[in-house]
């Protein structure tokens, strides 16, 4: 199996690195403003009215308190970055996994048909659900309907709309639901399992095997994909 790389960007690590750099100067950058003001301050002062000596303990405390202060910004910008880069070094042990995840707004390659399950629980383990696929534009261009068979509700799209023709590839909704006697509409959460080919860091997407991309954050379980 031949797995897609993964996106990164060169230019947004030394963009990084120059804002860490200007931003670990700050401390310093207020020492020196605050030496400045204070050596005008005191030579331009009224000889017969002197600074006091708890006005110049009162400034050396403010300005050692920023100076803490901003030493701790840089400290949790600089945290926030590593554990980031440490979930997207853990993201990249879940490539060549297969991935059961949510779907609901998705990107399709035009090509690959989908199959998945609806996600059942102990009220709805019985009757039909009905299976909505949508275009970018909110129209349903195929729907159908699905029973369950050992505890399972399967479903599988062609890629086709309702008159059997092929749809683009581009984005789309699926949604399912199951509808009670008195007409009123259950939502029911629809999933799909297919293998993790790359992950792009720009917008955390889950580029698919079955030719969908899919958020990070529907991510259901990982497993090890069949070797067969």
């Amino acid at each position: 199996m031949n797995l897609t790389s993964i996106t990164s960007t060169p230019e947004t690590a030394r963009t990084n690195s120059a804002q860490q750099s200007s931003r670990g100067s700050a401390a310093s950058q207020i020492s020196q403003e605050f030496m400045t003001l204070l050596s005008a301050q005191m030579m331009n002062q009224d000889p017969t009215n002197p600074m006091e000596s708890h006005e110049l303990t009162a400034q050396l405390a403010q300005v050692a308190s920023l100076e803490q202060q901003e030493g701790t910004n840089q400290l949790m910008r600089s945290l926030v970055s590593v554990v980031g880069t440490q979930g997207n070094f853990a993201a990249l042990n879940t490539v060549g996994k297969e991935a059961t995840v949510m779907l609901n707004d998705f990107s399709y390659d035009g090509q690959t048909a989908l199959t998945g399950e609806l996600l059942l629980d102990d009220a709805n383990q019985s009757g039909h659900f009905t299976v909505e696929i949508k275009d970018a534009s909110g129209r349903i261009v195929s729907a159908m309907t699905v029973g369950v068979a050992d505890g399972q509700a399967s479903w599988q799209w062609d890629g086709k709309d309702q008159q059997g023709n092929p749809l683009p590839e581009g984005d789309y909704h699926i949604s399912a639901f199951q509808e009670s006697a008195d007409g009123e509409k259950h939502a029911v959460p629809v999933t799909t399992c297919s293998v993790i080919q790359g992950i792009n860091f720009l917008n955390g997407m889950l580029n698919m095997a079955n030719g969908t991309e899919i958020p990070f954050g529907n991510m259901i379980s990982v497993a090890q994909a069949d070797s067969a």
